[in-house]
């Protein structure tokens, strides 16, 4: 009989069932985070993630700073009422 070892374990783990395995510790990670500062600071992280992990994609295919700010900016702008507009 095999010795036990994590190694193999956990790179069975990411191989065999890498989304899964992804999931659960996604799921495990946002669970504690709800339990320690709260559900409504959880999404403000969550969004904040989510909007650097798009600016990151961004810059990772070469485009410019300038016109990916104009871009977000256009998409928030269409959330402001008109009365908050100049």
């Amino acid at each position: 009989m095999e010795e036990f070892s994590y190694r193999q374990f956990v790179k069975m783990l990411l191989t065999k069932y890498r989304w899964r395995t992804i999931g659960i510790l996604a799921g495990f990670v946002i669970g504690i985070s709800i339990l320690c500062f709260g559900f409504f600071r959880t999404v403000f992280v969550i969004c904040l993630s989510l909007g650097g992990l798009y600016v990151g994609m961004k810059l990772d295919d070469d485009e410019n700073l300038a016109d990916l700010a104009g871009i977000v900016l256009d998409k928030i702008e269409r959330f402001i009422p008109d009365i908050f507009r100049h």
